[in-house]
C-alpha cells in the first residue's frame, strides 16, 4: 500500500532550551552572581516575527545577544538551524554571522564615527566575501536604494545624518550579507516619535521583500503589537508570557502583561 511520503520538519531559525545567562558582579560586600537569564525557551520561525517585551532589566539585550553568539550561555542552549551555537569555535561562527545579523538600539553608538557611510556598510562584505572592489561598491549602492538614502550618502559621516538616516544606515549595512534573519534590539526607541513609524515600516518592507524572519524587542507593547506575529513577554530574566500578538492584547493571561498594557495611553485592559 503506497502512501505519501511524510513532509520533514522544518527547523526553527532560532531557538532557545532552557537557556541560562549568569553574570558575576562585585560589590563592597563582595562578589556576587546576576541571573541575567533563567530557563528560557522560546522559538522563531522562518518569515515570523516574535516580538519580545519588557521593561528594563528584564533580559531583553541579554537575550538578542546570547541568538548572535555576542554572549555565551551559562546553561542551556541556542539552535540556529537546528546547530547549537553554544558549542560553535570562532571559526566556525562565519555562517551565522552572515545569516543572523543584529541591528542596535542607538544607530550613533553601533556606527563608527571615524568612517564614513559607504566604507561601514561595506565592511561585512569585505570582512565575509571575496568580492572585488567594484561589486561590493555596488552592492553598496543598491543597499543605500533599499533602504531610502541617496547614493551620494556613502561619502557622507555618520554625525552629518539624522537619527532615522542613522538607522537606515544601520539597516543596510545588516542586509548586506543577505541574512536569514534579523535582530532588531529596540531599533527606535533612540529616534523621535515622528521617525519611529517610518523606520517600523520600512522593516516590516524588508522583510515581506526579502523573506526575512525578525526577532524584534521593544519596552513598548503598542510597537511589538504592530510589528509582531508571536510576542513573549518578559520579566526578571524569565518569559512570564507568549501567545499571538493580538491574543496578548486582547486576553493577557499573566499579570505583569496586565500591567504593561496599563501603561499604554488609551489601552483597554481586559478584565
Amino acid at each position: 500500500m503506497s502512501g505519501t511520503p511524510p513532509v520533514a520538519e522544518v527547523p526553527p531559525v532560532f531557538e532557545t532550551r532552557g537557556l541560562c545567562v549568569d553574570f558575576a558582579q562585585t560589590r563592597f560586600t563582595g562578589r556576587y552572581r546576576v541571573h541575567a537569564l533563567v530557563d528560557v525557551s522560546l522559538s522563531v520561525g522562518a518569515e515570523e516575527t516574535l516580538g519580545i517585551v519588557g521593561e528594563t532589566g528584564s533580559g531583553k539585550s541579554t537575550l538578542c545577544r546570547c541568538l548572535v553568539r555576542l554572549y555565551r550561555p551559562t546553561r542551556g542552549q541556542v539552535l540556529f538551524q537546528g546547530q547549537d551555537i553554544g558549542r560553535l569555535s570562532e571559526r566556525r561562527l562565519g555562517a551565522l554571522r552572515r545569516a543572523a545579523q543584529m541591528i542596535f538600539q542607538d544607530p550613533a553608538d553601533s556606527l563608527n564615527p571615524r568612517l564614513p557611510v559607504g566604507v561601514i556598510i561595506e565592511e561585512p562584505l569585505v570582512i565575509q566575501t571575496s568580492w572585488p572592489a567594484r561589486q561590493r561598491r555596488d552592492r553598496v549602492a543598491d543597499l543605500l536604494d533599499t533602504v531610502g538614502l541617496p547614493r551620494a550618502s556613502a561619502e557622507r559621516y555618520p554625525h552629518e545624518l539624522s537619527g532615522g538616516q542613522r538607522q537606515r544606515v544601520a539597516i543596510a549595512r545588516a542586509l548586506a550579507l543577505k541574512p536569514r534573519i534579523l535582530v532588531c534590539d529596540e531599533p527606535v526607541s533612540a529616534l523621535d516619535v515622528s521617525i519611529q513609524a517610518q523606520i517600523l515600516n520600512l522593516l516590516l518592507d524588508l522583510q515581506q521583500e526579502y523573506g526575512l524572519a525578525m526577532v524584534f524587542v521593544s519596552h513598548d507593547l503598542s510597537v511589538v503589537r504592530h510589528m509582531s506575529d508571536r510576542v513573549a513577554v518578559m520579566k526578571n530574566g524569565r518569559v512570564v508570557e507568549m501567545a499571538g500578538s493580538e491574543d496578548i492584547y486582547r486576553n493577557p493571561a499573566n499579570a505583569y502583561t496586565r500591567e504593561l498594557l496599563g501603561s499604554i495611553p488609551g489601552a483597554r485592559i481586559p478584565s
